[in-house]
């Protein structure tokens, strides 16, 4: 993705640029000037298609094998807003579309009617949103989604809405960004003075690493055996 938005593509085998896709541009308001905006791109379960955030609550889908938008654009809210969509993902089965708002609540969308499943507010204080880059992060199959706000995480189950843990924070008011292992098994959290990686079956602390600065940002391996945080 540039600066300006555009979603480019390259080959990871050969390293050579395959191409680029189109993306529709978002007015803004009175008085602000047109811009490019995309944000989270996902691929779908077969890898055909790939939906991105066009612009504020706006869904665009794009055809992988002609790299051309598809049907129209997809808005799940208001064309402005502060609590617009933050995230997105496919359901395992491809005919859905999780997104996480800004204030953290989880809407499946059924992609054939553009209906909503359901909708789940996890967070509990009024108005209170997530910081902008992390506060989500999906599982690999994408069968849960934990969220922070902050200071507490909870486990959802995708499929269902339903709230699966409550996980304490452990040591600090300052959470930062969230990993899910490879096979889904364990999380991991950053925050002001270490790392935490929980056990999701059940919901216990698994171990920390005490650091004496603050992270923000957290990723597993493919394998699942290294943990990699910036400091």
């Amino acid at each position: 993705i540039s600066e300006w938005g555009d979603i480019s593509f390259w080959d990871m085998e050969t390293s050579q640029f395959v191409g680029e896709l189109p993306v529709p541009q978002f007015e803004g308001l009175d008085g602000i000037k047109a811009m490019l905006v995309v944000s989270s791109p996902v691929f779908s379960p077969d890898g055909k298609t790939l939906a991105a955030i066009s612009s504020v609550n706006t869904i665009t889908f794009w055809d992988l094998s002609t790299l051309k938008s598809v049907g129209q654009p997809f808005l799940v809210g208001d064309s402005y807003s502060r609590n617009g969509i933050a995230h997105i993902i496919f359901g395992q089965d491809g005919k859905t579309l999780l997104a996480v708002n800004a204030d953290g609540t989880l809407t499946s969308w059924d992609l054939e009617t553009r209906e909503s499943i359901y909708k789940w507010h996890p967070l509990e204080t009024k108005d209170s949103y997530l910081l902008s880059g992390y506060g989500v992060t999906f599982s690999p199959n994408a069968s849960f989604v934990a969220i922070n706000d902050g200071s507490v995480i909870k486990v959802l189950n995708t499929q269902t809405g339903e709230q699966i843990s409550r996980l304490l924070k452990g040591n600090s008011n300052n959470l930062g960004d969230l990993a899910f292992s490879p096979d889904g098994k364990m999380l991991a959290s950053v925050g002001s003075n270490g790392v935490i990686i929980y056990d999701i079956s059940n919901r216990q602390i698994l171990g920390r690493i005490l650091t004496e600065k603050a992270g923000s940002s957290i990723a597993f391996s493919s394998d699942g055996k290294t943990l990699a945080s910036n400091y």
